[in-house]
């Protein structure tokens, strides 16, 4: 008998199974997967058609429902629980014409509404996808009542999950253009968060319907969720002790929306000003760290509503926390032992070959490699899952200046601050390597301006400043090689702009006549050129030293005076003396040497 033949039914096994949960409040429905696989175990000598009826209720409780609004891999609301590679499970692929018409029966079957619901919506959701066939619209429609009916069994354990089946509920009435099913499902939402009474469910109810186009809340259910998180603001403001602005601004925030768009100003202030104080007493007597970051959300929140005043008084005090958070940071460091002949073999090998063939191999050597890094930070995600979720937060001048996010979310930024990492790292080998050049050498300054010179990238103009820069270098005055050296790395990449064809100015902002000279950040954020001339480990590796606040941000952070007396020291200015290495290496070509014309009297070759 084929398989579009065969007509499954459900074992008296399985449906002894199914009697715990016909009987049961709001359950898991992942829990009826791992009951039937445990009862199959036990059965033996199994028909054919029995196994099948297994695995199609195997398969009907581990198929993953999205969250709302997304869809799955196969663009079905239903998805696999589990991937790997191009293994799935449960897969859509195992879905034929008998399961799916198993499912069809089996929906009119059980009488717990939270199973109808389960089996309808499968039929419903993945007739098409599996068997191009035409899902019942009859579907559609038990689903929406189970999922209403079944949210009338939750409670506080079971309240969240009856509202992700209630808003399935409320899609599939829109899609369906059931108007009367859609506004039950709304209702029974309302209803459901009204008796949980929780700050969140009022949250969640607003940002379902706030730009819902198809369904509405009543003036009375709209006026319960303003009344549900006014209760949220009094609350905070009554607490001497304030409270974490991670959940009071979040609330506060949607109801400034509402007041807004009913023209009532003074109400959005009172709000914004009720939660946003509450937060500053919370951070008045936590850590300077914690404070910062919180006062830091506080002034935004005030910003972006127009409380000046507030937000600058607050602005203020974040800034006197941040610079006072130095304090309490805790340096993390490890221990690294090279052996020392394998030291000497690599300081040895990058020096080989003369003065000017080491220069150029230690420009290479030390722009680290992006793709090792991409690897590094999947190896990372991989066997640190949770470490590598969270966001990283830079902290200069007492401020935050830079977010990173995970690796997933934010690849770039991870990347520059893995260049970042990789710089710190490599400090104490880049040292050593120049230590070894000029005992190897005896370099001068006149030596490695020679070398700068056979670049492109430099002009007769200021070789003088360049050598005074080197000079400190190899004098230690640091401070000295550093504040010469950066702007003529910079000023080196605007010179090589024309010659690849890009202008080395930029127009004034606004409408005032004139043209400025480009940054380093506008060049190598923004003259794709650079990237090409020097490949993209080069480009970042410069991005994340010198003009980015998720990196090292060396050259703003100097230009605009922020750099501390500590911050001049040698491995910074190890680091400015190589990215000068990398632009040395920008040479000239020589021209083809040409044979004599015999004519003049030379030689013929």
């Amino acid at each position: 008998m084929s398989a579009e033949a065969t007509e499954l039914d459900a074992p008296a096994w399985v449906v002894a199974v199914f009697d715990q949960f016909e009987k049961a409040g709001l359950f898991d429905e992942f829990a009826v997967a791992g009951h039937i696989s445990e009862a199959a175990k036990r059965v033996e000598s199994p028909t054919d058609e029995e196994k099948k009826a297994a695995d199609a209720e195997r398969w009907a409780f581990s198929f993953h429902p999205q969250d709302t609004g997304e869809l799955s891999e196969w663009k079905t609301h239903f998805g696999p629980a589990f991937v790997s590679g191009d293994f799935r499970n449960p897969d859509i692929a195992w879905i034929d014409k008998p399961v799916l018409k198993y499912w069809g029966k089996r929906m009119a079957a059980v009488t717990h509404p939270l199973l109808r619901a389960r089996y309808a919506d499968l039929v419903w959701d993945l007739s098409k996808r599996a068997c191009d066939a035409k899902p019942p619209i009859e579907a559609a429609r038990i689903a929406i009542d189970g999922y209403v009916a079944a949210s009338r069994l939750a409670d506080k354990q079971t309240d969240l999950q009856a509202a992700d089946r209630l808003q399935r509920g409320m899609k599939l009435a829109v899609s369906i253009g059931d108007t009367a099913r859609s506004e039950q499902a709304r209702d029974a939402l309302v209803e459901l968060f009204t008796r949980v009474n929780e700050t969140w469910g009022w949250v969640t109810l607003f940002d379902v319907f706030e730009d819902s186009p198809k369904i509405k809340l009543t003036d009375t259910q709209s006026d319960a969720v303003t009344a549900g998180l006014e209760a949220h603001v009094t609350k905070v403001a009554e607490k001497p002790e304030g409270i974490d602005p991670n959940g009071s601004l979040h609330v506060a925030a949607r109801l400034v929306r509402h007041y807004q768009r009913l023209t009532r100003q003074p109400d959005a202030d009172r709000v914004v000003i009720a939660c946003a104080q509450a937060a500053e007493r919370f951070a008045a007597t936590a850590d300077h760290t914690r404070a910062h970051f919180w006062l830091d959300q506080v002034f935004r929140f005030y910003r972006i509503n127009g409380l000046d005043a507030e937000a600058e008084r607050v602005q203020l005090e974040a800034r006197r926390r941040g610079e006072l958070a130095r304090g309490e940071a805790q340096a993390v460091s490890a221990k690294v032992e090279v052996p020392p002949e394998e030291l000497e073999k690599f300081l040895n090998e990058l020096t080989d070959g003369g003065l000017d063939t080491a220069l150029q191999t230690i420009a290479g050597h030390y722009v680290p490699r992006l793709d090792t890094l991409r690897d590094r930070l999947k190896r990372f995600r991989k066997e640190y899952p949770m470490a590598t979720m969270w966001p990283i937060a830079k902290m200069a001048e007492g401020q935050l200046v830079a977010q990173i996010g995970s690796v997933d979310t934010d690849p770039e930024g991870a990347l520059l601050n893995a260049v970042a990492d990789e710089i710190r790292h490599g400090k104490i080998f880049l040292e050593k390597t120049f230590d070894r050049l000029r005992e190897r050498y005896s370099v001068t300054a006149e030596q490695i301006v020679d070398f700068l010179f056979e670049s492109v990238a430099f002009t007769v103009g200021f070789r003088s400043i360049i050598h005074q820069g080197v000079e400190a270098y190899l004098a230690g005055d640091h401070p000295k090689a550093i504040s010469l050296l950066v702007p003529q790395f910079e000023n080196g990449l605007r010179f090589l702009l024309p010659l690849l064809g890009r202008p080395p100015n930029k127009a004034k902002r606004g409408d005032q006549p004139g043209m400025t000279e480009k940054t380093l950040t506008d060049i190598l954020e923004h003259e794709p050129v650079i990237k090409e001339k020097f490949g993209e480990d080069a480009h970042l590796y410069m991005l994340a030293f010198l003009a980015d606040a998720r990196g090292l941000n060396i050259r703003n952070r100097m230009c605009h005076g922020l750099m501390m007396e500590e911050d001049f020291n040698r491995w910074v200015s190890d680091r400015v003396l190589h990215t000068m290495l990398m632009l040395g290496i920008c040479r000239r070509k020589k021209p083809e040497p040409q044979a004599s014309d015999p004519a003049e009297g030379g030689a013929a070759t």
